[in-house]
């Protein structure tokens, strides 16, 4: 378990404001996440350091606006909660990571030139705009090293507004030596100015969800994994922007931005409910071979090249990625079942076989 790893997730789907529609998808958004957070081949999280904000799905009636609920100072407490000693209030640095997941109504600064977006409180309207800026929250833990991982997701429109200010974090706004070492990813459900989506989804009978929070956790279960059994941040990047029009179907949405981490890459455990099959090439090939896998309907599944001095695999429509080769050996995802593996180049041959996850499949 990531003992220490925390999370705050933030969902508001209704708005004193009647000019914000209410929405259906930030109360499905938060629960999805915090189930994900909650699995041990998830994040991992102990349930006690998962704090969640959601707006009831209906105020009395008598409700006072400015106690629509979460508002600002709701989030500011659950921040500081998180990033300081509940004795002495001092900041705590934990050897783990954070989660910050927002869903609702969202901007950005118009002239702001970086990648930042917040999202309005229940009580929030157009002329007391009160919001949580989710970015500048982020970047203060990694400013100050809070945590040495920080990971960072805004489902919420990014409308590029001229004149509302975007909130701060009511702590020190000090800086950390050890901050250039902290790994910060951020996903965006659009650029700026740009729209969010929510829909409803059939595999989920139905349920509505934002279209960025779907997308994402379903990388987190289908992209390929290491021969770890885990999964980076560039590779769920490349298999959320590989997907993304088939996540979307018949009606499209603009491409989600993918902030990368700027040094290591950050690890999650690969969720898929497919098997990890081992491969083992029996010599070393002198040239570049080609593997092709396809399934028992002869259907192309993967692709990998091996050359003496690197390996990649492609999956079907995807990008190709680095295949990681340890004393001849590799592993790749795969649904239980029959598979047959081509292999052109120094080594022709075609092998049968059944992936199971048990026992190798010798090349």
């Amino acid at each position: 378990m990531a003992a220490e790893d925390h999370a705050i997730l933030v969902g508001i789907s209704r708005y004193s404001d009647q000019s914000f529609a209410p929405l259906n998808g930030p109360p499905n958004d938060v629960q999805r996440m915090r189930d994900w957070l909650l699995r041990a081949d998830g994040g991992n999280v102990p349930v006690e350091n998962i704090l969640t904000l959601t707006s009831p799905t209906n105020f009395p009636a008598d409700t006072d606006p400015n106690d629509w609920e979460p508002a600002e100072h709701h989030f500011q407490r659950a921040y500081a909660r998180v990033v300081t000693d509940p004795q002495t209030r001092a900041p705590l640095r934990r050897d783990a990571r954070l989660y910050l997941y927002f869903s609702g109504h969202g901007f950005s600064e118009r002239r702001d030139q970086a990648t930042q977006a917040a999202i309005f409180t229940a009580n929030a309207t157009r002329f007391l705009p009160s919001n949580i800026c989710g970015t500048i929250f982020a970047l203060a833990a990694r400013e100050q090293a809070l945590f040495k991982e920080i990971v960072l997701i805004m489902d919420c429109c990014r409308d590029a507004e001229l004149n509302l200010p975007f909130s701060k974090p009511a702590i020190n706004a000090g800086t950390s030596d050890a901050a250039a070492n902290v790994r910060f990813m951020a996903l965006y459900a659009a650029s700026k100015g740009g729209k969010a989506q929510e829909r409803s989804f059939p595999e989920l009978n139905g349920m509505t969800c934002g279209l960025l929070t779907h997308a994402f956790l379903r990388s987190l279960e289908e992209t390929p994994p290491d021969s770890q059994n885990g999964v980076s941040s560039t590779a769920i990047k490349q298999y959320l922007l590989s997907t993304w029009a088939d996540v979307c179907g018949s009606i499209p949405a603009v491409e989600p931005e993918f902030i990368s981490p700027t040094g290591p890459d950050i690890q999650f455990s690969a969720t898929s409910k497919q098997v990890l099959q081992g491969f083992k090439l029996t010599k070393a090939p002198a040239t570049a071979i080609r593997l092709d896998i396809s399934d028992a309907l002869r259907v192309s599944v993967v692709q990998c090249y091996y050359t003496p001095t690197a390996a990649t695999v492609t999956w079907t429509g995807q990008a190709a990625i680095p295949l990681v080769v340890s004393g001849l050996r590799f592993f790749l995802k795969l649904q239980p079942g029959l598979y047959r593996c081509v292999v052109s180049g120094d080594m022709q041959k075609s092998v049968p076989f059944e992936a199971t996850g048990v026992t190798d499949v010798d090349i």
